[in-house]
């Protein structure tokens, strides 16, 4: 009966993803998205759910599909029915609205035609048997302890006061340096406990000075770890509902006129009335919507020169970091000259940089990922496994924000891998390490 459901399942989703995808390229090369504003919304919200139904078997990626329908669920809400008039509403009528609402479609679409034919259980996986044991793990623990103890202290200001703290760039790339210290940890759990209270630290600090994104990159990594393999869709289903009202709730209580603890009773209960108000939608992603609607709007008034200028100087931060690299940073560059709030949704960017092919190219890049996610549970390399887990971690991120985890932290990332198989291949105690998923397959030794 499973079977002949995967079947049925796998069949719903290549046909809901080529015939959206064939519509929406239609409608963009005919140019009548505004008048299909409806069609396409409709359509973004089922190919979401469809998604969420394909992957339900494994745990981890059905978190990251329930964060991408939410986001998508609050794009259209705000776009095509929104319940409110507000500055994340500004282009619900516009015609870019339903030009960003199509390449979010042609999005969605292409990944369900690339994520995987079938989706394994969520298996048991243990990122500490990559590399169990080595000489100097006290001394790369300690190392890592106070570089992660200072970039803490770092991103204390504004804790204590109101509005929301302010987070160093170096703040949002912290959960690669826990990242590292979870794989070197091994079988020790001393070393593993250290690191497990830093993460609590970078979970609490973030929520109190109203950075959601930076506390869920923490949380989500404490999950995949440590949780994700003794969950169901089921028995995750109701976390993630109430985690969610709870995040949407304190978003709107971030926002209001006293952000602090002596006014949280009675301006959380506010804040709960309003997101039933306002239909649930999730302010972090429409704001980013309206933010990705306003790099449509920049992209019809710069001429091609300019369009070139911005992509190679967003392909130099892949390699340097945006924060080095003038203009990179798209959502900066239009706030300069447009208006918004930050982020942008993920198939915008390659919208803006590289038009309908640079849509369906992301949607095959997160399909590729998504199979190496699913595939954690069997041998796989201590590099594989670390940028799986840095993919995986960072959704809100990436779909929300910016592409960095698949730029400039996936260059990081490899640099790190790279000097780890240095220092594992030198500093190794070799041991067998056999993967419980799969007896046979032996997790291989080196980075």
């Amino acid at each position: 009966m499973e079977s002949a459901s995967n079947a049925n399942v796998v069949t719903v989703k290549n046909i809901l993803g080529l015939f959206c995808l064939v519509l929406s390229l239609c409608i963009a090369m005919l140019g009548i998205w505004d008048d299909a504003r409806l069609i396409i919304g409709l359509l973004l919200v089922s190919c979401s759910l469809c998604l969420i139904v394909h992957v339900r078997r494994n745990v981890i990626l059905f978190v990251i599909c329930f964060v991408i329908m939410y986001s998508n669920y609050s794009a259209v809400v705000a776009n095509v029915f929104p319940p409110y008039s507000g500055y994340d509403t500004m282009y619900s009528n516009s015609p870019y609205s339903a030009e960003t609402l199509l390449a979010c479609m042609i999005f969605m679409s292409t990944l369900l035609m690339f994520i995987p034919a079938y989706i394994p259980e969520t298996p048991f996986f243990s990122l500490f048997s990559c590399i169990p044991s080595f000489k100097y793990r006290i001394v790369s623990t300690l190392v890592l302890s106070i570089a992660l103890l200072v970039i803490f202290a770092s991103g204390l200001s504004g804790l204590f006061a109101e509005g929301r703290a302010s987070v160093s760039s170096i703040f949002e790339y912290a959960y690669l340096l826990l990242l590292v210290g979870f794989l070197l940890s091994g079988d020790s759990k001393v070393c593993r406990s250290i690191f497990l209270i830093l993460a609590i630290l970078y979970i609490v600090q973030p929520l109190l000075g109203g950075n959601r994104a930076n506390m869920l990159n923490v949380a989500l990594l404490f999950f995949v770890l440590f949780a994700s393999n003794r969950f169901t869709w089921k028995s995750v289903l109701p976390l993630l509902l109430v985690g969610t009202l709870f995040l949407v709730t304190f978003g709107y209580y971030r926002s209001s006129d006293h952000f602090g603890f002596l006014y949280i009773v009675s301006q959380m209960r506010n804040a709960l009335i309003t997101t039933v108000q306002n239909s649930f939608i999730w302010d972090t992603a429409s704001y980013a919507f309206q933010q990705s609607v306003a790099f449509l709007d920049l992209k019809d008034d710069i001429n091609i020169g300019t369009s070139l200028y911005l992509l190679g100087q967003w392909v130099q931060s892949w390699f340097l970091g945006s924060s080095v690299v003038p203009d990179s940073a798209l959502p900066v560059y239009v706030q300069e000259r447009i208006g918004g709030l930050g982020g942008g949704f993920l198939p915008v960017y390659f919208y803006f940089y590289f038009g309908v092919p640079g849509v369906i190219l992301s949607g095959a890049m997160v399909g590729f990922w998504f199979k190496k996610i699913a595939c954690l549970g069997e041998a796989v390399s201590p590099a594989m496994a670390f940028l799986s887990v840095g993919i995986a971690v960072t959704v809100c991120r990436w779909y929300l924000y910016s592409p960095a985890a698949f730029t400039s932290s996936m260059s990081f990332s490899i640099v790190i891998c790279v000097f780890l198989s240095f220092f594992v291949n030198n500093f190794f105690k070799p041991r067998s390490v056999v993967d419980r998923g799969s007896p046979d397959l032996r997790v291989q030794k080196s980075i």
